[in-house]
């Protein structure tokens, strides 16, 4: 199941797993997920009461649990730790200061960030240039050009 979120028999079908095997190993083996995955979803389910001899939830009950406590990833940062000094860094790169030069003056007004970040931020800032395309055209031999050595 690698790659892809878990639906709710998948859930359901992991604490069964769990309920009979005390080794996040075995579960590992015999459901295929990671076994940081079974270690999380073992510590989700014994934090919800699920590891009991008590009969499971009916699958409505269980996904209502699963959205109100494992609840949705955190989505990654999309704002870049250049972003408060873009009226700087668009300055900069109009009089055509290079990227490593701006990451130094960047530095020296108290930026803790990465050159890479620099580099991105002004890779986003800046239209990427149209490489210049050079189609080459054959022409075709003529027939009578191909010799043949014949025995």
């Amino acid at each position: 199941m690698p790659d892809r979120r878990k639906t709710t028999v998948d859930i359901r079908e992991l604490v069964l797993q769990m309920r009979q095997s005390d080794t996040d190993r075995a579960v590992q083996r015999a459901t295929g997920m990671h076994r940081q995955t079974v270690k999380r979803y073992r510590s989700w389910a014994a934090a919800q009461g699920l590891l009991t001899a008590a009969p499971l939830p009916a699958l409505a009950e269980l996904q209502q649990l699963v959205a109100a406590t494992l609840g949705e990833p955190k989505p990654p940062q999309n704002t870049s730790s250049v972003e408060p000094h873009r009226a700087t860094v668009q300055q900069l790169r109009q009089e055509g200061v290079e990227m490593t030069a701006i990451f130094q003056r960047l530095r020296e007004r108290g930026y803790r960030g990465s050159y890479s970040a620099v580099r991105r931020f002004v890779h986003s800032l800046e239209p990427a240039a149209q490489p210049e395309v050079m189609v080459r055209c054959r022409r075709p031999r003529k027939l009578g050009a191909i010799r043949v050595n014949s025995a």
